[in-house]
């Protein structure tokens, strides 16, 4: 770093001792002398002109080494196989005294070596071996950010070898710089017919770091066609809502390929005012770009134009697309034109029971209205749709077969069921096969006692569990049959048995206390605990002194289940039982049996029993009432056996026992076993004492995220201000498994004061599951500012769903914040927040979704006046008489008028 004077000379006023040591001149010999003086070349080119450009005018100005080499010259510190002079980055800044230019202060840096390295690198991007160019294109990826990698990448991009395209347009996303933006931009304008080239340009550009979109709209107005085109690619991959005016122009534009990826473009950033204009495309039945107006109305989701989609159901190359889109947009008027198209002949019947399928679960899950789109398909689709349905069957694959399935479901009738009946042998439609003949009655209790004797296992499990479901007592004689099939039949059976309730069951489950199947034995205990047949106690008593071990155990969890005081010295002498399951069983129930008698065996057991039995007891221990289970806990926490300690913490956080917090916090920071660590810290975090903060700040911060992430958790449920600061600090960790853990536990605290960093994190998150839990936290947090993040938040076309499903289940005190949406400047925003409010299915969510009817701007009024038609809000139906009368659009007047019809 050198200062020079501003004399016209540019005298040297300071020379450190780096500028000593690589030029030779001394800090003695310099100061006072004029640097053309020390160095003549200077003042014959134009190296000493940017030093008096910043004397004169006080700018700054840097000397690239691509450009200009250096400014001193001199030897390379190290031997160069490329320069005999070093190379130099070199900044210039003005020396001010007040507002006088007084000097320039000059800092120079070696990048000789750099140079070096970008020299080979050349060398080999030249290289006739592609994987020597594709080493090169890597490292100079690697190297990131600064103009003089951004040339040779950009070159790269036009490589015959695709890996180094890609390699290229991956380095040239990481660089920061306006030359790399125009590289990239002049790719796509001067080569627009290399695909090769372009399509690495274009990746670039989506995955670069700035903001790209003002530099690629102008090529929407190139002269060139293929320009035009990969500018409407392009902006559909950045997904950015300022393309939408553009793009909505070049829906008119003169060559069909523009037109197409605009519509595409246009469906990815999903602008509900562009919803009328693409459908009028549709509309259309342009083949060229019809299929993707459809795809895109998909997309965008805007139910209005459902109506204009309706008539492609008759058009036999558009109906399969048209039937996607009006499953995903549709409301209950297209209902009948889907089912009438299932009934066609020739019709695409898998996709138009797709479509329904869709349809009906959209409803459901927004609305809780799934049922009135399965009965308004069921009023439509008669025997030809049957039929028609039964008829695809065959052909049909994957998905499409639990669609027809779906729908087959929602209907009645002989020829239903005998279709539904094959298909319980047909892995993707057994349960909903199944299920659907267990709701039909007789004739559906029938096809599934034929199922029980199919030859697969699992029709065997699903006929059996959707007969448990149907409640019919005609299937146990065939459901205690299955109690002889494979064990996992088996425990399905007991398990339907048990949920029909029959005492014939009885028995056949009692002969099954003693099956050599542990999972087996537990159904039957748990399907005789549901039957709680009169006989229960008179038969346990006696099982308890059974010649079987695994009967004696079973017998010992029946007792413990209902508690029965009659047996408690029987289970207490279990607890010695020669077998070690006998004496665990008994072990773990002596808790629920409320005598003195068996707790001070409890304890007697956690003193001198084996490791399992031990075990078993701190298990139990979460039975006890909370004070006489304290000093047993203690104990457990400090045994031998890790699993003992495991339990016993297990057991302390589920009686929250303030009094063990102590030797929680010891076993969760000092135990060498990890489960036994993380049970005490969910303990810690289950009983929330701020005394244990400073420990579980400190597993926190543990690398292994096993630990830290309970320990996180434990945070989120304790109500200390100290553990809301170490849980936002975690917000910003590097690691996407602690922000998402910190994020969860930040929604356990209701943090309030994280409400800003979750917005962040919802909106712009690098990681997918940390940007969902940031916005579900918010939901979480609530109140005024939170609410307000989710609603600025459906503003991204890529988190606009999941901040509606957000704000729809919102409570409905934060309605009146979520009504504030309405007023947003976006009507996107608005249209999204119009959704939210009409799935909320609260009164005063209806009467502030009614106001949207007055809204400035169609497509906000569109929306509620569907939504409203859904609701049944009588107030509003004085301003939809208005609109339905007066709107100066077309849609929103038919809106209003079906809205009023409901």
């Amino acid at each position: 770093m050198g200062e020079f004077t501003t004399d016209a000379a540019l005298v040297v006023r300071s020379w450190d001792a780096w500028m000593s040591l690589v030029t030779g001149v001394s800090e003695a010999e310099a100061c006072g002398r004029a640097l053309v003086e020390l160095f003549p070349e200077l003042g014959t080119g134009a190296r000493i002109r940017p030093l008096e450009r910043v004397a004169k005018a006080g700018t700054v100005e840097v000397l690239s080494p691509a450009l200009h080499r250096y400014l001193i010259p001199c030897a390379p510190r190290e031997p160069s196989a490329h320069f005999t002079r070093m190379q130099q980055h070199v900044t210039v800044t003005p020396v001010n005294d007040g507002d006088v230019v007084v000097g320039v202060a000059v800092r120079i840096e070696d990048v000789t070596v750099r140079r070096d390295r970008d020299a080979e690198l050349a060398a080999q991007l030249a290289s006739p071996d592609p994987a020597v160019r594709l080493h090169a294109t890597r490292r100079l990826g690697e190297l990131g950010g600064g103009d003089d990698v951004v040339a040779p990448l950009a070159n790269a991009m036009a490589d015959e070898n695709w890996r180094v395209r890609r390699a290229a347009a991956e380095g040239l996303a990481k660089s920061d710089t306006d030359s790399m933006i125009e590289a990239l931009l002049a790719a796509i304008r001067e080569q627009h017919r290399d695909a090769a080239l372009l399509n690495a340009a274009v990746t670039a550009l989506v995955r670069a770091k700035r903001d790209v979109v003002p530099a690629v709209l102008p090529l929407l107005g190139d002269s060139s066609a293929e320009v035009r085109t990969y500018a409407a690619l392009t902006l559909g991959l950045l997904e950015d809502r300022r393309a939408v005016p553009a793009l909505l122009r070049a829906l008119d534009d003169s060559d069909d390929n523009v037109r197409f990826h605009a519509i595409e473009a246009l469906g990815r950033i999903r602008p509900r005012e562009a919803a009328d204009r693409i459908a009028a495309i549709a509309e259309s039945r342009d083949f060229s770009v019809a299929f993707a107006a459809l795809d895109a109305l998909r997309l965008i989701g805007e139910p209005s134009v459902a109506p204009q989609i309706v008539p492609l159901l008759e058009d036999s190359l558009l109906q399969t697309a048209a039937a996607e889109a009006l499953g995903c947009i549709g409301g209950e008027e297209v209902v009948a034109p889907l089912a009438r198209l299932i009934a066609m002949p020739g019709a695409p019947v898998a996709e138009g029971a797709a479509a329904l399928a869709t349809l009906h679960d959209r409803f459901e899950e927004g609305f809780g209205h799934g049922r009135m789109i399965a009965d308004l398909a069921a009023g439509v689709l008669g025997p030809a749709a049957v039929r028609q349905l039964v008829a695809a069957l065959p052909g049909a694959t994957g998905e499409h077969v639990e669609r027809i399935a779906t729908v087959l479901g929602w209907l009645r009738g002989p020829e239903v069921d005998a279709a539904l009946a094959p298909l319980i042998e047909i892995p993707g439609a057994r349960r909903i096969a199944a299920n659907a003949l267990a709701r039909h009655g007789a004739s559906g209790a029938a096809l599934l006692l034929a199922a029980v004797e199919s030859d697969d296992e699992e029709t065997r499990k699903a006929a059996a569990a959707a007969l448990g479901q149907s409640g019919h007592a005609a299937a146990v004689p065939a459901l205690v049959a299955l109690l002889d099939d494979e064990p996992d039949v088996v425990v399905v059976a007991a398990g339907a048995l048990g949920a029909i309730g029959d005492p014939r069951a009885f028995e056949p489950l009692i002969a099954h206390l003693d099956h050599h199947h542990a999972a087996v034995r537990q159904a039957a205990v748990a399907s005789l605990n549901s039957l709680a047949h009169p006989d229960l106690p008179v038969r346990v008593r006696a099982l308890l002194d059974d010649d079987s071990p695994r009967v004696r155990e079973s017998a010992a969890r029946i007792a413990g289940y209902f508690g029965f005081t009659e047996c408690v010295e029987r289970v207490i002498a279990l607890c010695t039982d020669e077998d070690e399951g006998v004496r665990r069983a008994a072990a773990e129930q002596l808790a629920h049996l409320d005598d003195p008698r068996a707790l001070s065996t409890l304890v007697d057991v956690l003193r001198s029993g084996s490791t399992g039995v031990r075990a078993a007891a701190a298990r139990g221990l979460a039975h006890l009432d909370a004070p006489a289970a304290l000093a047993p806990v203690l104990s457990a926490l400090a045994d031998p056996d890790p699993w003992v300690r495991y339990y016993a913490a297990r057991s302390a956080g589920h009686l929250r026992l303030g009094g063990a917090v102590a030797a929680l916090c010891e076993v969760a920071t000092t135990d060498e076993v990890a489960p036994a660590r993380i049970a005490a810290i969910e303990a810690l975090g289950a009983i929330g004492d701020p005394a244990a903060i400073d420990s579980v700040r400190a597993i926190a911060d543990d690398a292994d995220m096993a630990i830290a992430q309970p320990a996180l958790a434990a945070l989120g449920r304790m109500p200390d201000d100290a553990a809301g600061a170490i849980l936002l600090r975690a917000l910003a960790a590097a690691d996407p498994e602690r922000r998402l853990a910190a994020v969860k536990a930040v929604a356990d605290r209701r943090e309030h004061g994280a409400v800003r960093e979750l917005a962040r994190l919802a909106r712009a998150d690098a990681d997918e599951s940390v940007r969902d839990g940031a916005t579900d936290a918010l939901a979480a947090v609530g109140g005024e500012e939170a609410v307000s993040a989710l609603v600025a938040l459906a503003e991204e076309p890529r988190r606009s769903a999941h901040a509606v499903v957000a704000l729809a289940g919102l409570g409905e005190d934060q309605i009146e914040w979520v009504g504030r949406g309405l007023r947003h400047e976006d009507a996107a925003v608005r249209c999204a927040v119009v959704e939210a409010l009409a799935r909320m299915r609260h009164r005063t969510a209806s009467s502030v979704l009614a106001t949207a009817l007055v809204d400035d701007t169609p497509v906000v009024r569109l929306a509620a006046a569907h939504a409203l038609g859904r609701l049944d809000v009588r107030q509003a139906d004085a301003t939809l008489g208005e609109l339905a009368r007066t709107d100066d659009d077309s849609r929103v007047r038919r809106a209003a008028q079906r809205a009023l019809g409901r």
